[in-house]
């Protein structure tokens, strides 16, 4: 039993290590999706606005 234990927890260790890996991957993505979806918002309103103005 005492043998085991040192790689089963070597292998939660990769595991969460995997798993953070993957959590910044996504949000990173994610922000920069966000990022392009807020600039073509703003990049819609400024060209409505313009023409309302012009």
């Amino acid at each position: 039993m005492s043998k085991e234990t040192p790689e089963i927890n070597s292998k939660i260790e990769h595991e969460k290590k995997k798993l953070r890996a993957r959590v910044m991957l996504y949000g990173g993505l994610g922000c920069m999706v966000l990022m392009i979806g807020l600039l073509a918002l703003i990049l819609v309103f400024f060209d409505k606005l313009i023409d309302l103005l012009g």
